[in-house]
Order: C-alpha cells, then sequence, then structure tokens
C-alpha cells in the first residue's frame, strides 16, 4: 500500500522550478545534438542529466516512466550499497531481509530534502539516476575486490563486464561534482587495497573503466557551461568563506533543519540498537570502514567553489554515505548480526511501517494538492496572456 501511495505521489509530482526552466529550452531547441552542445557550454557538464534532461521534457511517456522507476529505483540503489559494504546481494528470502528493510526505510526517513532529490523530476534525474548508476560501477569495483581476494581467482582481461563497466564508469565520472569526486575516491582506495596491501593484479578491463571514469570527470569539470553558470551570481570572498563554513559546520545537523536533524540521529541509534547494541566496533573495523566517511566528508569538501549553489539537497550524497559507514561498521565479519528479540524486532517492523503508510499517505494528499494548485495557476497566466 505504501509503495502504491508513493507511485502516486511521484506521479501527481506537477513540473515545477528548474523542471519548467528545461522544459523550455528542450521545446525551443528540438534534437539532442543541438541541445547538448547548448547545455554543455552554456549551463552544465552533468552528461547524464542532460540526456535524461532532453528525452523527460520531450516524451511523456519516458517522463511517466522515470516517475514510476523513481522510488524502486532508490530502494534498488539502497540494495547495490548494500552489497558493497556487506559483499552480500540480500534476497527476499534471505532470514536477515528484514534487517535490510528496516536499513532502507531509515535511510528513505533521513534522506533530506527527499522531495527534491527524489520525487521533483530535475531533482530525481541530477541526483537519483547518477546515484544509481554510480553504485552500479561501484557494484563491479567491490565485485573484483572481493572475489580477487579468493585464492582460485583467476584473472581474465576481459569478461561480459567490459562494456558496462566503461559505460558506468563514464556516466559515473560525468554525473555530478559531489558524486563524481566521491566515486573517483572510492575506487581510487579500493585499488590501492588490491595492488599495495593484498599484492594482487587488477585485470585491465577495471584499469580501462577507470580510465572512463577520469573522462568522464574531465568531460564534467571542464565544461564551459560550468563556469558560465557560477559567475551568474557574484559573492566577495568573505561572503563565501562564511556561507561555507556555516555549510560545513551545519551539514550533519541539516542545516539547522532541527526535525530532519532529529530523525537523522534517532535512525543512527536505531541501527546501533538493533544490530550493534554492545556497541561492538573494533579498531580493525573502523580503520576498514573509516573510507565511507571520508567520502561523505569529500563531497562537502568539493562544495567549496560552489558556494552560490549551497542548499540542503547537496547535503544528499554526504548522509546517504554516512549511513553506509554506520552500517560497514555494524553488519560486517567481525560483527554478524545475532538473533534479535522477537518482540523487539517485530515491534520495530510494525512501526516503520506504520510510518511508511503514515508517509507515503501524507506525500500523495500533498503532491495531488499542490498538482491542482499548479494546473489552476497555470490556467490562470494562460487567460491572462489572452
Amino acid at each position: 500500500t505504501s509503495v502504491f501511495f508513493y507511485l502516486l505521489t511521484s506521479l501527481y509530482q506537477p513540473l515545477i522550478g528548474d523542471d519548467v526552466f528545461v522544459f523550455y529550452d528542450v521545446k525551443k531547441i528540438e534534437d539532442i545534438y543541438s541541445y547538448f552542445i547548448f547545455k554543455y557550454n552554456n549551463w552544465t557538464g552533468r552528461f547524464l542529466q542532460i540526456i535524461l534532461g532532453y528525452y523527460v521534457f520531450s516524451n511523456d511517456i519516458f517522463l511517466i516512466f522515470l516517475k514510476l522507476a523513481s522510488i524502486p529505483t532508490f530502494f534498488i540503489s539502497i540494495w547495490l550499497a548494500w552489497y558493497c559494504v556487506t559483499n552480500r546481494f540480500i534476497k527476499l528470502s534471505d532470514e536477515n531481509f528484514w534487517i535490510f528493510f528496516v536499513f532502507s526505510c531509515l535511510v528513505w526517513f533521513s534522506i533530506p530534502a527527499i522531495a527534491e532529490n527524489i520525487i521533483w523530476t530535475t531533482g530525481f534525474i541530477t541526483w537519483l539516476y547518477p546515484m544509481f548508476i554510480s553504485l552500479i560501477f561501484l557494484s563491479f569495483i567491490f565485485y573484483f575486490y572481493n572475489f580477487k581476494s579468493e585464492n582460485n581467482f583467476k584473472i581474465k582481461n576481459f569478461t561480459w563486464k567490459f562494456i558496462p563497466i566503461i559505460i558506468t564508469g563514464f556516466l559515473s565520472g560525468s554525473s555530478i561534482e559531489q558524486l563524481s569526486v566521491i566515486i573517483i575516491f572510492i575506487t581510487t582506495y579500493i585499488f590501492y587495497l588490491i595492488i599495495f596491501k593484498n599484492n594482487k593484479k587488477i585485470s585491465l578491463e577495471y584499469y580501462i573503466g577507470y580510465l572512463f571514469l577520469i573522462l568522464g570527470f574531465l568531460f564534467l569539470f571542464l565544461a564551459p557551461g560550468n563556469y558560465t553558470r557560477m559567475n551568474l551570481v557574484e559573492t566577495n570572498l568573505i561572503q563565501k568563506i562564511f556561507k561555507y563554513s556555516i555549510y560545513l559546520l551545519s551539514a550533519y545537523f541539516y542545516l539547522g533543519n532541527v526535525k530532519e536533524a532529529i530523525i537523522f540521529i534517532f535512525s543512527i541509534f536505531l541501527l546501533f540498537f538493533l544490530f550493534n547494541p554492545e556497541l561492538n566496533i573494533s579498531i580493525k573495523t573502523l580503520k576498514k570502514s573509516l573510507f565511507w566517511l571520508i567520502a561523505s566528508f569529500i563531497g562537502l569538501l568539493v562544495m567549496i567553489p560552489l558556494t552560490n549553489f549551497l542548499s540542503i539537497r547537496t547535503i544528499f550524497f554526504p548522509i546517504f554515505f554516512t549511513f553506509l559507514f554506520i552500517l560497514s561498521i555494524n553488519i560486517n565479519s567481525d560483527n554478524k548480526i545475532k538473533n534479535v528479540n522477537f518482540f523487539k524486532k517485530y515491534f520495530v517492523l510494525v512501526v516503520i511501517s506504520l510510518l511508511l503508510f503514515f508517509d507515503s499517505f501524507t506525500s500523495f494528499l500533498s503532491n495531488r494538492s499542490l498538482y491542482y494548485e499548479n494546473n489552476y495557476r497555470n490556467y490562470l497566466i494562460n487567460e491572462a496572456k489572452l
């Protein structure tokens, strides 16, 4: 039922804000090539955002499809991230699937500005789908890293994974500034572990995938449109330093949004309470997991030159990777999940399910109201033009 209402919430999301801006750009420039060149030179180097933006706002069927797919894509992204952290693709039939369900729901409840990052059309083509592609790329990287540790693992320079690796590598590198740098950091660190810590070799297809990741990064950061957009807003250096300092210090407190910050902190406490109540975290586990937290912090550091574009939605990736750090220190080879008290387990499941239902239903009502209000406003504007 909750999934049904969330899908309706996505469908009822009207085109607002940047949606309208992109919509009219697409209508003015009818072919994809001209649109791509225009955006790359005048607005952004985000490859996937440009491509998806064109097709979403030029084809209603594609728009509806991506709206319906946005909620499942978010949870599939968590499923991929779960594999990257735990080295296990969790299945519905698994005994501990409920743990994945609880973790996914807590991430969902804690994501800042979820309406902007996941539901809003410009939001999901900018934040959600690039994250999904990037986690596919990371899953390939962690697959190789985990299986490379086995003594009988044979290196093949080229397999069926070669094409998906180079495609997702390029799309990850050219996705969005924060995520691009985060993925490069994590991939570089895993390569370092394989080569220098484990003294193993890396197959050629992964080196080429890494090369395409860097090429995507260069494609993104060298785009003339980035610098055109940055120059639209003038701010002196002192203001930038002050603004960024406030952002950095308050990012993990949701930029002062007390309600969202409390949900985030409560979710972390709940994860410890359920899966590691004795706080059994060894130094070895902490060191092994620390790169997830560093990746989160890097997502904030990347925003230094982009102080004019700071907002709560720019802490989406830092918060997401913080959850992966929390998952990593609680569920790992050194700390297996013990049998959770029956009452505690089902009490948490019932409460979270009820919260999901309440959140999905109220979100649906809110977006349904917004949809009709927006249509009526557009009707009045068109009438006034006549």
